[in-house]
């Protein structure tokens, strides 16, 4: 009886419930609708085991007549209001199988480390390891790739998870994913695939609009290149053609394409020839001239960031870094 009272409590408390009482018969036996719904809220938000396990005493006792039935008479919005209120510390062990699907609640994915988290990337869903991946390995340079096929000619696309991977010879990487939401490889996996030849240009100020635009999921039968109003011009090594405004290109030949899931690629292609906008180039240091060269760099979502704050640091000899302390 001092169950079936705390467990009432609850509920009036979290919920703000009015339940009307059953008569009699079998309109008792009846599952009480509203007390099941404000458990179940309550459970899912607070991840607790204790709760649910009274929900369903209470579904119980509904059903053997000694717990009244019927419906809230608060709405959906209100009852989530109130529930906002009323969970307090509980609002940081939520399920994210809310929208994941998962069994396990956020207190087994997330451990609280003093002032840290510690993450099992690993049981999450992929958007949600991506999220956390792309918001946090940033900035990262964009490669706008031109591939070719003797179907639909040549192609554009942006790419953000690409970098250096080495030195003689030469290695880019990059990494390649399906079409989102449709079945089969993006055409610039594709035709990497098939030709194993693609051209990668780095993207600068004044190319970020145009760059943007080649990520526009355009009909095949639509050039991304011409909408874009970006110029072709023939290449020097490989068959795709380079575009004429980016700063810097690299001419490449496919090493490998490694599938690491069923969605996502990555392409390892060596650089077989470079291209550098006149001006550029300090001949005497090989460098690239950094207040003429401005690269963009994507963050995450829709940010992107510029590159013109730099700072110089030297790092010490080991006897200098000696002779410093005290």
């Amino acid at each position: 009886m001092k169950f079936l009272k705390r467990a009432v409590r609850i509920v009036s408390f979290c919920i703000g419930a009015k339940a009307s009482c059953a008569v009699r018969g079998d309109t008792n036996r009846r599952v009480g609708i509203g007390q099941a719904n404000a458990f179940s809220c309550l459970s899912n938000r607070s991840g607790s085991a204790a709760l649910e396990t009274r929900r369903r005493s209470t579904m119980k006792l509904a059903g053997e007549g000694l717990y009244p039935a019927g419906r809230f008479k608060y709405t959906r919005a209100e009852r989530r209001r109130r529930l906002r209120c009323a969970e307090g510390p509980a609002r940081a062990l939520r399920l994210i199988s809310d929208r994941a699907g998962f069994a396990r609640t956020q207190r087994r994915l997330i451990h609280l480390k003093g002032i840290s988290l510690e993450i099992d990337i690993n049981a999450l869903p992929a958007a949600e390891q991506y999220k956390l991946l792309s918001s946090t390995i940033v900035p990262r340079p964009i490669a706008l790739v031109t591939t070719y096929s003797e179907e639909h000619g040549d192609n554009a696309a942006p790419f953000s998870l690409f970098n250096l991977m080495g030195e003689d010879p030469p290695v880019l990487v990059l990494g390649l994913q399906d079409k989102p939401g449709r079945a089969g490889l993006k055409d610039t996996t594709r035709n990497i695939r098939d030709t194993g030849q693609y051209v990668v240009h780095l993207v600068d100020e004044d190319l970020a609009q145009a760059m943007n635009i080649c990520a526009v999921d355009f009909p095949s039968d639509t050039s991304e290149i011409t909408e874009a109003g970006l110029t072709l011009t023939p290449s020097s090594v490989v068959k795709p053609k380079r575009i004429v405004e980016a700063p810097i290109a690299f001419e490449c030949e496919k090493l490998g394409l490694l599938q690491i899931n069923a969605h996502r690629n990555i392409a390892i292609g060596k650089v077989v020839r470079m291209h550098v906008r006149d001006g550029l180039l300090d001949p005497a240091t090989n460098y690239i001239d950094t207040q003429k060269y401005r690269p963009i760099g994507r963050m995450f979502g829709r940010l992107y960031t510029r590159t013109r704050d730099h700072f110089e640091m030297i790092v010490p000899s080991p006897q200098e870094w000696i002779a410093r302390k005290p």
